[in-house]
């Protein structure tokens, strides 16, 4: 876990959205966890994205009801924007345009946006298998 999903995690569970979204996930119905994940997942991409892996483990649900539900949201974030902008490619992490044309200079935040859109990407991939 990096710094900035600690940070995030922490100013999180100290408001009042945070300690309503944990319970949720905790104790709520199945709605209430895929509405509670993809809200989480819109604050931050980045630093949520093991929230993301979650959801998307509920598209594999064998409940037809809770598994649509999952798709929807998971996909809504894919189109209004939230994971990656629609007219960008989604790149391997070792085929990166930036961390190849840098290599050696890259900035830390400049990774880690190279390796989150990697993670996208394969959740992507992984997504696409699961529905069709």
């Amino acid at each position: 876990m990096c710094i900035r999903d600690r940070t995030f995690s922490d100013k999180l569970k100290k408001s009042k959205d945070g300690e309503w979204y944990f319970t949720m996930l905790a104790k709520g119905t199945a709605t209430d966890k895929i509405s509670s994940l993809a809200m989480l997942v819109q604050k931050d991409p980045i630093a949520t994205h093991p929230f993301l892996v979650q959801l998307l483990g509920l598209t594999k649900k064998h409940n037809r009801k809770q598994a649509e539900q999952a798709v929807t949201a998971f996909k809504d974030l894919f189109l209004q924007g939230y994971l990656f902008k629609l007219q960008d490619k989604m790149y391997v992490f070792q085929k990166n345009p930036v961390i190849m044309a840098k290599q050696e200079g890259c900035s830390e935040e400049e990774i880690v946006q190279a390796y989150h859109g990697h993670c996208i990407r394969e959740l992507l991939r992984e997504f696409c298998g699961t529905v069709l």
